[in-house]
């Protein structure tokens, strides 16, 4: 596996939450859901039969793990296999998807992901990426899983000649969706990838932006990617780093810690188990690093920092490349 130290980093960006009301209010809404569904528990600790369930290291299947935390109901453990972090007291599959389709965080979520800045940004990160399908001698067949608002579907659309798909749960932008991959791409709306009935040997790339962490049952995802993939097809990954620069320096305060939101995390060496059992060869992990302003009173900034932080391999996402073999 190669390991890329090329960022995309944004400017710097103070006052950003100020500027942009709608990033506190989706922090605020994720929170007060997660105090929400624990106020009907006996401790500190999701455990209602009907809607949790205990599980083991979901990438390796191994019981033998470290305890990392408590936050807001979810325990977060360490595998100390493959030493995937995920949350031992998960909620089932189906409860969550509810809670994704119909919860006031996540449609407050998709409309950040509306906000200008973050279209340039991502947009940019987006650009980078597709660039190395840009040598290929015909256009690519690209399905995009949990497409949200359909930043990524639609970038494809304006800047590509791409042919469009997604996969996407909710209902609010559906018409969007379904608008932005007509007329030779398809929506795969209201289920997950494994229910979806997408035909085998579809696509020539398949994308997650910030999804598996997510979802799960990575290793149910994955065996459906690949089910879905041509032969020697691609799967680009981004998700959230746990042990990150912010993570350093704001702890268990750091944003992406959710036990409703953010289930699973992966360490390279993590997915690279979850890549070889379901027959993908991880090629790279390149590193991303956004704004994240609540670091901003903690630290002095300067390029030299992100040169450090991208050589620590601590930024705030991780972008993994895999191939079907």
């Amino acid at each position: 596996m190669n390991k890329s130290t090329h960022i995309c980093v944004p400017s710097h960006s103070e006052g950003r939450r100020e500027r942009f009301p709608e990033i506190e209010n989706y922090f605020s809404a994720a929170e007060a859901e997660c105090r929400a569904l624990l106020s009907s528990e006996k401790g500190n600790l999701f455990s209602s039969p009907e809607k949790v369930m205990i599980v083991d290291c979901p990438v390796c299947g191994s019981d033998e793990f470290n305890e990392l935390f408590v936050k807001w109901g979810g325990l977060y453990v360490q595998c100390r296999h493959c030493t995937h972090v995920f949350v031992r007291n998960m909620f089932q599959p189906r409860f969550l998807e509810q809670l994704y389709m119909h919860s006031k965080s996540n449609n407050l979520e998709r409309k950040i992901e509306m906000l200008d800045e973050d279209i340039a940004y991502w947009r940019e990160v987006y650009r980078k990426y597709i660039s190395r399908f840009s040598s290929f001698d015909y256009d690519l067949n690209v399905l995009d899983v949990g497409a949200g608002a359909g930043g990524f579907a639609r970038f494809l659309r304006e800047e590509t000649n791409f042919k469009v798909s997604a996969v996407e749960l909710c209902e609010e932008y559906r018409s969007e969706l379904e608008r932005i991959v007509r007329p030779d791409g398809r929506l795969y709306w209201g289920k997950s990838i494994q229910d979806a009935e997408i035909p085998n040997e579809r696509f020539d790339l398949i994308t997650l932006w910030g999804v598996l962490e997510h979802l799960p049952l990575p290793n149910s995802t994955l065996a459906s990617i690949k089910a879905a993939l041509k032969p020697n097809g691609w799967c680009l990954i981004l998700v959230p780093n746990l042990f990150s620069f912010s993570f350093r320096i704001l702890g268990i305060q750091t944003p992406t810690i959710n036990p409703r939101e953010h289930i699973n995390f992966y360490t390279p060496l993590s997915m690279q188990n979850l890549a070889e059992q379901n027959g993908f060869e991880l090629i790279s992990c390149d590193y991303e690093l956004p704004v994240i302003d609540l670091v901003f009173p903690y630290i002095q900034y300067s390029e030299d920092l992100i040169e450090q932080i991208a050589a620590n391999g601590e930024t705030y996402y991780h972008i993994y490349t895999l191939k079907k073999k």
